[in-house]
């Protein structure tokens, strides 16, 4: 998620109902999830 609102983007660009910023931040956290639980995997089978 965009840390810097008004710096690295507008609070009107957030809040636009065109915004896709809370869907890409989604995707972000199952990538996160995904890459754990791949990675704790990975160890266990070592």
């Amino acid at each position: 998620m965009v840390k810097l609102i008004g710096y690295e983007i507008s609070r009107d660009a957030i809040n636009h109902d065109n915004s896709i910023i809370f869907n890409q931040s989604e995707n972000r956290l199952h990538i996160q999830k995904a890459i754990l639980l791949w990675l704790l995997q990975k160890e266990k089978n070592i």
